[in-house]
């Protein structure tokens, strides 16, 4: 239903950077990538990490390394995906290493095009994200009704009280 069918372009030339079996976890659900031993995953369909709640609640270095270790260092981002109608799929943006506010203090561009962007961490490869690359990704996290209906603050709490509650878990009371 969109333009490109089975393989976005921006896709594309991240999955020639990075190659076969190379997870690239895309902020954007129609990121397709059909090419062979293309690994491009994304919130709705992968499982990140079993340890997603360190990603998105624990710091900027914590989230590094708890995505290091399950194999993720490349993350796709595109201006044309997260415009109006589309947006932002993923909540990454509501954790402190992808926040709009520190995500260049941590992350850098392996890529881009000026539309579609590969980021990973600083390194001899990378360019430094600037200000209006970060002005495109705020304004294409103020087009996600996920990102701005998602209860984080509450899905921290009931987080809370879990870890704090002694094996085997029972039921607690959903604010929803």
């Amino acid at each position: 239903h969109l333009p490109w069918g089975a393989i976005y372009p921006g896709s594309r030339a991240a999955y020639a950077i990075v190659g076969p079996h190379t997870p690239i976890w895309s902020l954007h659900v129609h990121s397709y990538c059909m090419l062979p031993d293309c690994q491009m995953e994304s919130f709705i369909s992968f499982n990140m990490t079993g340890n997603w709640y360190r990603v998105m609640f624990g710091s900027a270095e914590e989230a590094k390394k708890t995505l290091q270790r399950a194999g993720i260092n490349y993350f796709l981002y595109s201006r044309e995906l997260a415009g109006p109608g589309l947006g932002i799929t993923d909540l990454l943006p509501l954790s402190k290493l992808f926040s709009p506010d520190h995500i260049a203090e941590h992350l850098a561009l392996r890529w881009t095009d000026g539309t579609t962007s590969l980021l990973t961490w600083p390194g001899p490869d990378t360019q430094p994200l600037d200000d209006d690359w970060i002005a495109g990704y705020r304004e294409g996290i103020g087009h996600s009704t996920r990102i701005k209906n998602f209860p984080l603050n509450a899905m921290g709490d009931i987080l809370q009280r879990y870890n704090a509650m002694p094996h085997p878990w029972k039921p607690i009371p959903l604010p929803w």
